[in-house]
């Protein structure tokens, strides 16, 4: 294991990694200090490699990281890494992110794929007002985003990302997005992180943190509905006013969501793409969103072995959508299941209105099943306070 340490010097010197003589991260210096860590390990890359970020302010143009690499502050108030303004030219465009992998194809030594990243105890921050290239179609600032066998993110903040909606297939932003394969021995775990203040323009969206486990056959071990092993903990972390989805998955199997918390989002979590199963939810809080839980789509799928217990869900009236085309009035769902949804369970969970009797008047809905000949479901414990319409079966989305 080598390991290195990275400083805000004030002698304008570049140190040789030691904790007693840091590298130098101050503006102009920092990625500089990461080059020159790569070039002394990059003779064996295998090798584990960690690295030390200092109190401070960072700027970079983007850290693309090692085969087995971890990367920790000193906590999410003391060492912020900033992108600077990259324009059309990031290592990752026209996705520039913080901190990731190389972007495929690109001729970086960087790999594509790393065995282990570990990031930890500070805070991300995407420079979103202060990149030129945000209002340009397709481009879309992030956090992390990367490609692991095993993945360790926790206590870190990612703030100052966001998309446009210029074109619409490439709206939607993924702040924190982690990625890997089929096999019984690769793991994801997301804990005890932030992600806040997006930005958006012209409809840009998001999946604030977003998981993807599996290839869908293309590079898994482990064929889809065979693992055992779970593949992603995603546990105690915090998502705060998103228009999108706080937490998404897609071509996932054997997730855990738990002790999580969402407020003001569009939804709390959604999952409408690829083929999913084994996803539990349990002890997260939904607050003043306008869906807790989404999940299904008619034209994906299969979505099956679903578990939603011990969850709270606390219910807006309905919600105006002011970046549609036309505005639309959309209602409130506790959980909604799409199509294709198979073995879900809806166990002791708590729906409330936010408005206390207002609810009673304001559309608001427990549960709702749409498409309702293409979905298998169950609940029971569950209480209901102040919710007008408890169950809805292909019950309306918008007025």
């Amino acid at each position: 294991m080598k390991t290195f340490y990275i400083k805000l010097r004030v002698d304008g010197k570049q140190g040789d990694g030691t904790k007693l003589n840091p590298l130098n991260g101050e503006e102009g210096f920092f990625d500089e200090s990461i080059k020159k860590i790569k070039e002394i390990t990059y003779p064996a890359p295998d090798e584990q490699v960690v690295i030390n970020i200092l109190d401070g302010h960072f700027k970079t143009g983007g850290i693309t990281v090692g085969k087995n690499w971890i990367i920790q502050g000193v906590g999410i108030n003391h060492t912020f890494i900033e992108l600077n303004d990259v324009g059309e030219n990031s290592f990752h465009h026209p996705n520039p992110f913080v901190i990731g992998n190389a972007y495929s194809g690109r001729g970086s030594n960087d790999p594509v794929w790393s065995t282990y990243l570990k990031v930890s105890d500070l805070t991300l921050d995407a420079g979103w007002l202060k990149q030129s290239a945000r209002m340009i179609g397709g481009v879309k600032f992030a956090g992390l985003q990367a490609n692991v066998t095993k993945g360790l993110i926790q206590k870190i903040r990612i703030i100052n990302w966001g998309s446009n909606g210029v074109i619409l297939e490439h709206a939607e932003a993924f702040p924190l997005l982690m990625t890997t394969y089929g096999s019984e021995d690769t793991q994801i775990i997301i804990q005890d992180c932030i992600v806040e203040q997006q930005h958006t323009a012209l409809g840009g969206y998001c999946s604030a943190i977003m998981l993807r486990t599996h290839q869908d056959g293309g590079g898994d071990i482990t064929e889809f509905g065979k693992r055992i092993s779970t593949a992603a903990i995603v546990r105690r972390n915090k998502v705060v006013g998103v228009y999108g989805s706080a937490f998404g998955c897609g071509y996932s199997e054997n997730v855990i969501y738990e002790n999580n918390k969402v407020y003001g989002c569009l939804t709390g979590f959604n999952c409408d793409t690829g083929k999913n199963r084994g996803i539990k939810f349990s002890n997260n809080s939904f607050t003043r969103c306008n869906e807790g839980i989404s999940i299904g789509n008619q034209y994906n799928g299969p979505f099956e072995n679903i578990e939603i217990s011990g969850n709270t869900f606390i219910l807006t009236e309905p919600w105006l959508n002011k970046y549609t085309e036309k505005p639309t009035v959309w209602y409130s769902y506790g959980v909604r299941l799409g199509g294709k949804t198979n073995n879900v369970k809806i166990i002791a969970n708590l729906f409330k209105s936010i408005n206390g009797l207002r609810g009673l008047e304001d559309k608001m809905y427990g549960i709702g099943a749409a498409y309702s000949s293409d979905t298998n479901w169950k609940q029971e414990n569950n209480t209901f306070v102040n919710i007008k319409d408890i169950i809805a079966i292909d019950g309306p989305l918008f007025v």
